[in-house]
Protein backbone atom coordinates (compact mmCIF):
# COMPACT_ATOMS: atom_id res chain seq x y z
CA UNK A 1 0.00 0.00 0.00
CA UNK A 2 1.43 3.71 -0.69
CA UNK A 3 0.42 6.32 1.81
CA UNK A 4 0.97 10.01 1.08
CA UNK A 5 0.63 11.75 4.56
CA UNK A 6 0.51 15.59 4.01
CA UNK A 7 1.16 18.26 6.27
CA UNK A 8 2.70 21.89 5.86
CA UNK A 9 3.73 21.95 8.88
CA UNK A 10 5.40 19.02 10.68
CA UNK A 11 8.23 17.79 12.73
CA UNK A 12 10.27 17.80 9.80
CA UNK A 13 9.18 21.80 8.83
CA UNK A 14 11.62 23.25 10.94
CA UNK A 15 9.71 24.90 13.87
CA UNK A 16 8.16 24.00 16.79
CA UNK A 17 4.73 21.75 16.88
CA UNK A 18 2.28 20.39 18.58
CA UNK A 19 0.87 16.85 19.31
CA UNK A 20 -1.38 16.62 15.88
CA UNK A 21 2.43 17.29 14.10
CA UNK A 22 3.88 14.55 16.03
CA UNK A 23 0.93 12.14 15.66
CA UNK A 24 1.55 12.40 11.72
CA UNK A 25 5.07 11.39 12.07
CA UNK A 26 4.57 8.85 14.33
CA UNK A 27 2.38 7.02 11.82
CA UNK A 28 4.42 7.32 9.53
CA UNK A 29 7.12 5.85 11.72
CA UNK A 30 4.81 2.89 12.51
CA UNK A 31 3.34 2.16 8.86
CA UNK A 32 7.04 1.97 7.89
CA UNK A 33 7.42 -0.56 10.52
CA UNK A 34 4.79 -2.46 9.14
CA UNK A 35 6.28 -2.98 5.52
CA UNK A 36 4.26 -0.14 3.74
CA UNK A 37 5.29 2.20 1.54
CA UNK A 38 5.18 5.67 3.40
CA UNK A 39 5.99 9.31 1.81
CA UNK A 40 5.50 12.16 3.93
CA UNK A 41 4.71 15.69 2.11
CA UNK A 42 6.00 18.90 3.56
CA UNK A 43 6.75 22.59 3.42
CA UNK A 44 10.03 24.21 4.06
CA UNK A 45 9.82 26.88 6.69
CA UNK A 46 12.26 30.28 6.70
CA UNK A 47 13.31 29.45 3.13
CA UNK A 48 11.64 31.95 0.42
CA UNK A 49 13.58 30.95 -2.58
CA UNK A 50 14.90 27.00 -1.90
CA UNK A 51 13.75 24.34 -4.20
CA UNK A 52 11.97 20.86 -3.79
CA UNK A 53 14.02 18.44 -2.25
CA UNK A 54 13.70 14.17 -1.04
CA UNK A 55 15.07 13.06 1.97
CA UNK A 56 15.01 10.30 3.55
CA UNK A 57 14.50 10.41 7.48
CA UNK A 58 14.79 7.27 9.40
CA UNK A 59 13.24 5.24 6.74
CA UNK A 60 10.26 8.00 5.47
CA UNK A 61 10.17 9.61 2.07
CA UNK A 62 10.09 13.51 3.28
CA UNK A 63 9.47 15.69 0.64
CA UNK A 64 9.97 19.08 1.01
CA UNK A 65 8.08 21.94 -0.64
CA UNK A 66 9.52 25.22 -1.15
CA UNK A 67 7.78 27.87 0.71
CA UNK A 68 6.75 30.52 -2.25
CA UNK A 69 5.87 33.75 -1.10
CA UNK A 70 6.34 36.45 -3.29
CA UNK A 71 6.74 39.88 -1.59
CA UNK A 72 3.97 42.71 -0.84
CA UNK A 73 1.50 38.97 -0.87
CA UNK A 74 -0.72 40.79 2.00
CA UNK A 75 -1.99 42.50 -0.37
CA UNK A 76 -5.21 40.95 -1.36
CA UNK A 77 -4.56 40.63 -5.29
CA UNK A 78 -0.80 39.78 -4.56
CA UNK A 79 -2.11 36.98 -1.65
CA UNK A 80 -4.33 35.52 -4.14
CA UNK A 81 -1.60 34.95 -6.97
CA UNK A 82 0.65 33.63 -4.62
CA UNK A 83 -2.03 30.89 -3.49
CA UNK A 84 -2.68 30.07 -7.13
CA UNK A 85 1.65 29.83 -8.08
CA UNK A 86 1.60 27.30 -4.92
CA UNK A 87 -1.29 25.49 -5.74
CA UNK A 88 -0.28 24.81 -9.04
CA UNK A 89 3.06 23.66 -8.56
CA UNK A 90 1.73 21.35 -5.91
CA UNK A 91 -0.65 20.16 -8.52
CA UNK A 92 2.43 19.86 -10.56
CA UNK A 93 4.51 17.85 -7.74
CA UNK A 94 1.65 15.48 -6.80
CA UNK A 95 1.06 14.66 -10.22
CA UNK A 96 4.93 13.53 -10.46
CA UNK A 97 4.99 11.84 -7.31
CA UNK A 98 1.91 10.58 -5.91
CA UNK A 99 -0.76 10.42 -8.94
CA UNK A 100 -0.86 6.22 -8.37
CA UNK A 101 -0.77 6.22 -4.65
CA UNK A 102 -4.07 4.50 -2.47
CA UNK A 103 -4.01 6.80 0.27
CA UNK A 104 -3.89 10.64 1.41
CA UNK A 105 -3.97 11.10 4.84
CA UNK A 106 -3.68 14.64 6.51
CA UNK A 107 -5.12 16.81 9.59
CA UNK A 108 -5.54 20.25 7.86
CA UNK A 109 -8.51 21.06 6.21
CA UNK A 110 -7.29 24.17 4.79
CA UNK A 111 -5.44 24.66 2.43
CA UNK A 112 -3.53 21.13 2.83
CA UNK A 113 -6.76 18.70 2.15
CA UNK A 114 -8.73 21.41 0.22
CA UNK A 115 -5.55 21.36 -2.54
CA UNK A 116 -5.66 17.34 -1.75
CA UNK A 117 -9.27 16.95 -2.73
CA UNK A 118 -8.63 19.80 -5.53
CA UNK A 119 -6.12 17.81 -7.42
CA UNK A 120 -7.94 14.67 -7.23
CA UNK A 121 -10.81 15.70 -9.08
CA UNK A 122 -9.05 18.31 -11.32
CA UNK A 123 -7.09 15.08 -12.75
CA UNK A 124 -9.87 12.72 -11.83
CA UNK A 125 -7.38 10.55 -9.49
CA UNK A 126 -8.49 7.37 -7.60
CA UNK A 127 -6.81 8.00 -4.41
CA UNK A 128 -8.61 7.64 -1.49
CA UNK A 129 -8.52 10.59 1.13
CA UNK A 130 -8.37 10.28 4.99
CA UNK A 131 -8.77 13.29 7.47
CA UNK A 132 -7.81 13.21 10.73
CA UNK A 133 -9.89 15.42 12.72
CA UNK A 134 -7.82 15.93 16.22
CA UNK A 135 -9.23 19.06 17.52
CA UNK A 136 -11.30 22.21 16.72
CA UNK A 137 -9.31 24.92 15.01
CA UNK A 138 -11.58 23.79 11.84
CA UNK A 139 -14.18 25.68 13.36
CA UNK A 140 -12.88 28.23 15.52
CA UNK A 141 -9.86 29.31 13.55
CA UNK A 142 -11.76 28.94 10.18
CA UNK A 143 -15.12 28.57 9.94
CA UNK A 144 -16.18 31.58 12.01
CA UNK A 145 -14.01 33.81 9.98
CA UNK A 146 -16.95 34.04 7.41
CA UNK A 147 -19.35 31.98 4.77
CA UNK A 148 -17.13 31.34 2.25
CA UNK A 149 -14.34 30.05 4.83
CA UNK A 150 -17.48 27.92 6.12
CA UNK A 151 -18.42 26.78 2.87
CA UNK A 152 -14.75 25.42 2.45
CA UNK A 153 -14.55 23.84 5.87
CA UNK A 154 -17.92 21.59 4.80
CA UNK A 155 -16.69 20.76 0.86
CA UNK A 156 -13.68 19.12 2.76
CA UNK A 157 -15.22 17.23 5.19
CA UNK A 158 -18.15 16.28 2.75
CA UNK A 159 -15.70 15.41 0.11
CA UNK A 160 -12.89 13.06 2.03
CA UNK A 161 -13.60 9.13 1.46
CA UNK A 162 -13.26 8.71 5.40
CA UNK A 163 -13.11 10.82 8.50
CA UNK A 164 -11.01 9.60 11.56
CA UNK A 165 -11.78 10.97 14.54
CA UNK A 166 -9.26 10.31 17.41
CA UNK A 167 -11.64 9.87 20.03
CA UNK A 168 -15.45 9.26 20.62
CA UNK A 169 -15.73 12.74 22.75
CA UNK A 170 -13.99 14.49 19.52
CA UNK A 171 -16.70 13.38 17.25
CA UNK A 172 -19.60 14.25 19.89
CA UNK A 173 -18.21 17.54 19.96
CA UNK A 174 -17.66 17.64 16.10
CA UNK A 175 -21.60 16.57 15.36
CA UNK A 176 -22.75 19.15 18.03
CA UNK A 177 -20.81 22.22 16.46
CA UNK A 178 -22.22 21.01 12.97
CA UNK A 179 -25.87 21.04 14.75
CA UNK A 180 -25.25 24.51 16.46
CA UNK A 181 -23.70 26.19 13.62
CA UNK A 182 -25.37 24.61 10.55
CA UNK A 183 -22.36 23.56 8.77
CA UNK A 184 -24.33 20.34 6.98
CA UNK A 185 -21.93 17.99 7.14
CA UNK A 186 -22.81 14.48 5.26
CA UNK A 187 -19.62 12.66 5.63
CA UNK A 188 -19.20 9.47 3.12
CA UNK A 189 -17.70 7.38 6.20
CA UNK A 190 -15.47 7.98 9.64
CA UNK A 191 -13.32 5.77 12.08
CA UNK A 192 -12.09 6.33 15.62
CA UNK A 193 -8.47 5.61 16.92
CA UNK A 194 -5.55 7.81 17.47
CA UNK A 195 -2.20 5.93 16.40
CA UNK A 196 -1.37 6.65 20.24
CA UNK A 197 2.52 7.45 21.61
CA UNK A 198 5.57 5.47 22.02
CA UNK A 199 7.38 4.17 24.67
CA UNK A 200 8.39 7.03 26.26
CA UNK A 201 11.81 7.88 27.22
CA UNK A 202 10.81 8.97 30.48
CA UNK A 203 12.38 7.01 33.95
CA UNK A 204 10.76 8.24 37.20
CA UNK A 205 13.79 9.27 39.73
CA UNK A 206 13.37 8.68 43.52
CA UNK A 207 13.67 12.15 45.50
CA UNK A 208 12.98 13.81 48.93
CA UNK A 209 9.08 13.45 49.21
CA UNK A 210 9.07 16.97 50.38
CA UNK A 211 10.79 17.95 46.97
CA UNK A 212 7.08 18.33 44.94
CA UNK A 213 7.24 18.90 41.50
CA UNK A 214 4.56 20.14 38.93
CA UNK A 215 4.89 19.86 35.40
CA UNK A 216 2.65 21.25 32.60
CA UNK A 217 3.85 20.79 29.12
CA UNK A 218 1.91 22.39 26.51
CA UNK A 219 1.74 25.41 24.14
CA UNK A 220 0.70 28.67 25.72
CA UNK A 221 -2.56 29.23 23.44
CA UNK A 222 -5.65 31.95 24.47
CA UNK A 223 -7.68 29.92 22.37
CA UNK A 224 -7.80 26.62 24.46
CA UNK A 225 -4.90 26.55 27.12
CA UNK A 226 -5.16 27.75 31.00
CA UNK A 227 -1.67 28.03 32.66
CA UNK A 228 -2.96 31.01 34.39
CA UNK A 229 -5.08 29.24 36.49
CA UNK A 230 -3.21 26.55 37.35
CA UNK A 231 -0.56 29.37 38.56
CA UNK A 232 -3.35 30.69 40.91
CA UNK A 233 -4.57 27.47 41.88
CA UNK A 234 -0.40 26.44 42.85
CA UNK A 235 -0.62 29.92 44.28
CA UNK A 236 -3.36 29.17 46.75
CA UNK A 237 -2.24 25.29 47.66
CA UNK A 238 1.03 27.15 49.08
CA UNK A 239 2.61 23.77 49.60
CA UNK A 240 6.19 23.88 51.15
CA UNK A 241 9.40 23.34 48.43
CA UNK A 242 7.25 22.32 46.14
CA UNK A 243 7.76 23.87 42.46
CA UNK A 244 6.11 24.72 39.05
CA UNK A 245 7.52 23.78 35.84
CA UNK A 246 5.61 25.46 32.51
CA UNK A 247 7.13 23.84 29.58
CA UNK A 248 6.31 25.54 25.88
CA UNK A 249 5.97 28.55 24.45
CA UNK A 250 3.20 29.99 22.60
CA UNK A 251 1.30 33.79 22.95
CA UNK A 252 0.29 34.05 26.31
CA UNK A 253 3.48 32.91 27.91
CA UNK A 254 4.99 36.38 28.01
CA UNK A 255 2.60 37.72 29.93
CA UNK A 256 2.40 35.07 32.48
CA UNK A 257 6.46 35.76 33.09
CA UNK A 258 5.62 39.39 33.56
CA UNK A 259 2.62 38.46 36.27
CA UNK A 260 4.95 35.58 37.91
CA UNK A 261 7.60 38.05 38.63
CA UNK A 262 5.38 40.63 40.45
CA UNK A 263 4.46 37.80 43.16
CA UNK A 264 6.80 37.07 45.64
CA UNK A 265 6.36 33.72 46.21
CA UNK A 266 5.18 32.63 42.43
CA UNK A 267 8.82 34.46 41.10
CA UNK A 268 10.85 31.97 43.23
CA UNK A 269 8.31 29.17 42.59
CA UNK A 270 7.58 29.07 39.10
CA UNK A 271 9.90 28.45 36.04
CA UNK A 272 9.32 28.79 32.55
CA UNK A 273 11.43 26.63 30.03
CA UNK A 274 10.45 27.85 26.80
CA UNK A 275 10.52 25.44 23.92
CA UNK A 276 12.59 22.46 24.38
CA UNK A 277 13.26 19.55 22.80
CA UNK A 278 11.68 16.18 23.66
CA UNK A 279 14.42 14.69 25.31
CA UNK A 280 14.68 17.63 27.82
CA UNK A 281 11.05 17.36 28.77
CA UNK A 282 11.76 14.03 29.42
CA UNK A 283 14.53 14.98 31.71
CA UNK A 284 12.04 17.44 33.66
CA UNK A 285 9.46 14.33 33.31
CA UNK A 286 11.42 12.18 34.81
CA UNK A 287 11.90 13.82 38.13
CA UNK A 288 7.76 15.00 38.33
CA UNK A 289 5.72 14.60 40.94
CA UNK A 290 2.62 15.23 39.53
CA UNK A 291 1.60 15.96 35.57
CA UNK A 292 -0.60 18.30 35.18
CA UNK A 293 -2.93 19.96 32.11
CA UNK A 294 -5.18 22.80 32.84
CA UNK A 295 -7.28 23.71 29.34
CA UNK A 296 -10.16 24.12 28.16
CA UNK A 297 -10.62 21.57 25.33
CA UNK A 298 -8.15 19.13 23.64
CA UNK A 299 -7.99 16.18 21.27
CA UNK A 300 -6.01 13.29 22.35
CA UNK A 301 -3.45 14.93 24.72
CA UNK A 302 -0.20 13.09 24.16
CA UNK A 303 1.78 14.62 26.94
CA UNK A 304 -0.22 13.27 29.38
CA UNK A 305 -0.75 9.98 27.71
CA UNK A 306 2.93 9.94 27.96
CA UNK A 307 2.86 10.92 31.66
CA UNK A 308 0.64 8.26 32.04
CA UNK A 309 2.63 5.82 30.54
CA UNK A 310 6.13 6.62 32.38
CA UNK A 311 4.12 6.23 35.88
CA UNK A 312 3.44 10.13 36.55
CA UNK A 313 0.58 10.94 38.25
CA UNK A 314 -1.82 13.05 36.42
CA UNK A 315 -4.56 16.04 37.47
CA UNK A 316 -6.07 17.33 34.44
CA UNK A 317 -9.27 19.46 33.09
CA UNK A 318 -12.58 17.49 33.88
CA UNK A 319 -13.64 18.62 29.85
CA UNK A 320 -14.91 16.45 27.73
CA UNK A 321 -11.47 15.35 25.70
CA UNK A 322 -10.65 13.53 28.88
CA UNK A 323 -13.68 11.53 29.73
CA UNK A 324 -12.51 8.53 27.53
CA UNK A 325 -9.08 8.74 28.73
CA UNK A 326 -9.30 9.46 32.75
CA UNK A 327 -10.94 8.25 35.52
CA UNK A 328 -10.88 10.15 38.62
CA UNK A 329 -9.05 8.32 41.47
CA UNK A 330 -8.73 5.21 39.35
CA UNK A 331 -6.10 6.48 36.97
CA UNK A 332 -5.66 9.73 37.44
CA UNK A 333 -7.90 13.04 38.93
CA UNK A 334 -9.54 15.46 37.36
CA UNK A 335 -10.47 18.76 38.45
CA UNK A 336 -12.99 21.73 37.54
CA UNK A 337 -11.20 24.96 35.59
CA UNK A 338 -12.12 26.99 38.72
CA UNK A 339 -9.04 28.16 41.26
CA UNK A 340 -10.18 26.43 44.30
CA UNK A 341 -11.09 23.04 42.61
CA UNK A 342 -7.77 22.89 41.24
CA UNK A 343 -5.85 24.25 44.38
CA UNK A 344 -8.06 21.22 46.64
CA UNK A 345 -7.09 19.06 44.37
CA UNK A 346 -3.46 19.69 44.10
CA UNK A 347 -3.17 19.46 47.29
CA UNK A 348 -4.86 16.21 47.67
CA UNK A 349 -2.76 14.67 45.71
CA UNK A 350 0.17 16.07 47.54
CA UNK A 351 -0.78 13.78 50.53
CA UNK A 352 -1.27 10.85 48.87
CA UNK A 353 2.38 11.36 47.58
CA UNK A 354 3.27 12.13 50.82
CA UNK A 355 1.54 8.59 52.19
CA UNK A 356 2.47 6.30 49.21
CA UNK A 357 -1.16 5.73 48.25
CA UNK A 358 -0.68 6.72 44.45
CA UNK A 359 0.64 3.58 43.23
CA UNK A 360 -2.10 1.84 42.24
CA UNK A 361 -3.33 4.83 40.44
CA UNK A 362 -0.28 5.03 38.73
CA UNK A 363 -0.30 1.51 37.50
CA UNK A 364 -4.12 1.79 36.74
CA UNK A 365 -2.84 4.78 33.85
CA UNK A 366 -0.02 2.82 32.70
CA UNK A 367 -2.34 -0.27 31.80
CA UNK A 368 -4.77 2.01 30.56
CA UNK A 369 -2.20 3.36 28.20
CA UNK A 370 -0.78 0.02 27.04
CA UNK A 371 -3.82 -1.59 26.56
CA UNK A 372 -5.51 1.30 23.82
CA UNK A 373 -2.55 3.92 23.21
CA UNK A 374 0.27 1.63 22.00
CA UNK A 375 1.36 2.73 18.69
CA UNK A 376 2.49 -0.66 17.56
CA UNK A 377 -1.38 -2.02 17.90
CA UNK A 378 -2.79 0.96 16.64
CA UNK A 379 -0.77 1.28 13.53
CA UNK A 380 -1.83 -2.68 12.88
CA UNK A 381 -5.68 -0.91 13.43
CA UNK A 382 -4.83 1.93 10.85
CA UNK A 383 -3.42 -0.58 8.12
CA UNK A 384 -7.03 -2.39 8.35
CA UNK A 385 -9.06 0.76 7.96
CA UNK A 386 -6.61 1.88 4.62
CA UNK A 387 -6.77 -1.53 3.43
CA UNK A 388 -11.10 -1.75 3.84
CA UNK A 389 -11.05 1.71 1.97
CA UNK A 390 -9.32 0.82 -0.98
CA UNK A 391 -10.56 -2.51 -1.56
Amino acid sequence: MKILIYSSNSIYSGKPVGGAEHSLSLLAKGLLEEGEEVHFLTREVGKRLSKSRIENIDGVAVHFLPNYAIPLQRISMLGRLNEWIFQWFLFFYLNKHFKNFDIAFGYNEYPDLYYILRWKDEFNLGIKTVIRVAGFYWHFGIGLKSDSQKRIITKVYNSVNMVNFISLSLERKYWSLNSEYNYGFNIQDSFVLDIGVPTPNIYPQTSSLLDFKIVMVSRFAQLSKNQKLLIKAFKAANISKATLILIGDGETKEALVSYCKKDDFLSTRVRFTGYINKNVVNQYLSNASLFCLCSDYEGVPKATLEAMYAGIPVLVSNIEAYKDIVIDNYNGFLAENEISEWSNRISEIYEQHLDGSLAEIVLNAKQFVTENYDYKKNTVRYIKVFNELIA
